[in-house]
Parts: structure tokens; C-alpha cells; sequence
């Protein structure tokens, strides 16, 4: 049989869903998947067509909800179940994808934030490309999050603002943070990317659809695999924060190749076009034969669990405790 004649190999079908329905990310992902459908995938709107399930979460999914997610998996039995979760504190019962993964397991990892490409459509990041940076780095946001983020206000300058987003006001005339924050990345070189509550960060997805070279400052970050992170990313341990500028100033001469590299890597892997077929394409490939028995959900589950899961059932305890001594 020549190639000519080979049988094409059957898309797979993809039902998309939620624990938590109607969640933000959900709306956010159906809504690319109408505007972009896979190039290799077909998406179903019944579970049990679908060869795999996939959810897509941005909300904290605890012990609590574990039930529910058991008896969807039972639901539609000869599916691949996968997790695409936004989550700032993920619990990586199922096989997927968590862009703030804090704990590395075998049947997860991190990726890019889906809520990127909406900010990355409404700013118009391409055309950033085409702006001549005059500031050597930048932050703005709130740095209430983390303690990281209050420490790097020592390193602000008119070269280099690195303000709280409560004091952009201050600076800045006509302030408005939507606007401003795109202005200031585009006018920096580099863009200061610290964690927040959750261990990575949306802007360095954000600063790769401006061109613009990320400077992670997360010590638990993990970056998403198969990507030549140390060709455009610049990785700053927390502890080092005050080394900040000579670093970045020693890289330079390089910022302009760095961003181009940074910008053709997130259309390549993360872009609104390829961004199911990627994700996709990476959770078949990386988990395919993971068991989903109820045993190995459970499993999986006891060697995630953390200390918010943990404080989680203690609250729900003692709400139900609280709630069954009001009756007596």
C-alpha cells in the first residue's frame, strides 16, 4: 500500500465542559473554539461521543468536589478525561494541564493561561512589535498577592517604573490601568513577571504577544515543556530580586532578538489559532494510557493533596459542625 493510499487516521472528538459551569474560562474557551476550531480535533456536544472530555476550570477544585468529578468520568467511561485549569491553586486529580502547577507530578503540567489570548485580542499585541522601547524594564499590577512583588518597588525608577497599580495615578497622567499596562509593556524591553498568589503569572504569556522578553521572578514556577524557555525568558530567582537591573542591563543589546523570539513562540504554540490543537495535541501525547479508575482518581489526588486542601476540609468540617450544633 503506498502512501497515496494510506487510510486518514480519524480526528478525535472532543466534548468540552466543567465541574464549575457557566466559569469564565469555559465561556472564554468555547467562545475561541467557535472562532477557531482545531485542525485535528472535532468538537461534539454530547459526552458520549466524545473520545476525550475535556474540562476547563478557573475556580479552586478541592477534596470537596471530588465526588462529582468521579461520577463525570464513570459517566462517559471510554473517554480520555482531561483538566485544563486557570486556578491559582490547581489540585491535579486529573490529567492536564495547570499553567500554575506548584507541585511537579507525572500526569500534569503547566501551560499557557487561556485568559491571555482575550487580553492579547482585545490590546492588539502584534502591532507592538513596531514600538521602539525606551524603558529597560517595568512592572505594574498589585503587590498585595505576594510579598515578592512589594519587594521589587525598591527597583522603581522613571527608567524602570515598578509601581503598585494603586500608585499609577501618581505617575502617571490620565491613568487608566487597562491602557496604561499595555503602553508600559510596549515601551519596555523587558517586562517584570512576578508570581502572585499562584505560582506563575499571567504576564508572561502577556509580554511573549507583545514581543516583549519576560523576566519570571517565581522560585515554584514550572514552565511549560517542549519550549526553548532560555532563548527569549529570563528566570530570576525571588531571592534575587535587587540583582535585577545589572541583569537585565548586562542582556540588553539582546532584548530586541529575545522579544522576536518570545513573539514567534507564542503564535507557534500559544496563539489564539493553535491553542486547543496545541494543548490538545500535548495532554494525548503526554497522558493517553493514564488510568481513570476511580482508585487511581483518588490516588492521584493523595499524592496532590497539599495544605489548602487540607485547610479546605477543616473549614467545610467545621462549617458543618457549626451548622449541625444550631439544630440541636
Amino acid at each position: 500500500m503506498t502512501n497515496s493510499t494510506l487510510p486518514l487516521r480519524a480526528r478525535q472528538k472532543v466534548y468540552v465542559t466543567a465541574i464549575h459551569q457557566g466559569n469564565p474560562i469555559m465561556m472564554m474557551g468555547c467562545k475561541l473554539l467557535k472562532q477557531h476550531t482545531p485542525s485535528n480535533f472535532t468538537i461534539v456536544k454530547v459526552p458520549e461521543e466524545a473520545d476525550i472530555v475535556l474540562y476547563l476550570e478557573n475556580g479552586y477544585l478541592g477534596l470537596g468536589e471530588l465526588p462529582r468529578l468521579i461520577d463525570r468520568v464513570r459517566a462517559a467511561p471510554y473517554a480520555m478525561h482531561f483538566m485544563f485549569s486557570e486556578s491559582d491553586w490547581p489540585f491535579p486529580v486529573l490529567p492536564g494541564a495547570y499553567p500554575s502547577l506548584s507541585k511537579t507530578v507525572s500526569w500534569a503540567h503547566s501551560w499557557c493561561y487561556l485568559s491571555a489570548l482575550e487580553r492579547e485580542r482585545a490590546n492588539g499585541a502584534q502591532a507592538s512589535r513596531y514600538v521602539e522601547p525606551d524603558l529597560l524594564f517595568s512592572f505594574l499590577g498589585r503587590t498585595a498577592t505576594h510579598q515578592i512583588r512589594r519587594k521589587m518597588l525598591v527597583l522603581d525608577t522613571p527608567n524602570t517604573p515598578c509601581l503598585d497599580v494603586e500608585d499609577g495615578p501618581k505617575r502617571f497622567s490620565h491613568f487608566d490601568y487597562s491602557h496604561t499596562y499595555v503602553d508600559i509593556i510596549r515601551r519596555s524591553k523587558f517586562v517584570l513577571c512576578p508570581r502572585g498568589m499562584g505560582t506563575s503569572s499571567l504576564r508572561i504569556f502577556e509580554a511573549m504577544s507583545f514581543g516583549r522578553v519576560p523576566v519570571v521572578i517565581s522560585n515554584k514556577w514550572q514552565a511549560p515543556p517542549g519550549i526553548p524557555w532560555s532563548e527569549f525568558c529570563v528566570l530570576v530567582p525571588e531571592q534575587n530580586v535587587v540583582a535585577i537591573p545589572k541583569i537585565l542591563y548586562n542582556l540588553e543589546r539582546k532584548s530586541f532578538s529575545m522579544g522576536e523570539r518570545a513573539l514567534r513562540v507564542y503564535y507557534d504554540y500559544f496563539g489564539p489559532k493553535v491553542f486547543f490543537d496545541r494543548l490538545l495535541s500535548a495532554l494525548v501525547s503526554k497522558y493517553a494510557n493514564r488510568s481513570l479508575t476511580t482508585a487511581a482518581i483518588i490516588q492521584r489526588a493523595w499524592q496532590a493533596i497539599g495544605w489548602r486542601e487540607i485547610r479546605t476540609i477543616c473549614q467545610q468540617a467545621r462549617t458543618f459542625k457549626l451548622g449541625w450544633s444550631s439544630r440541636l
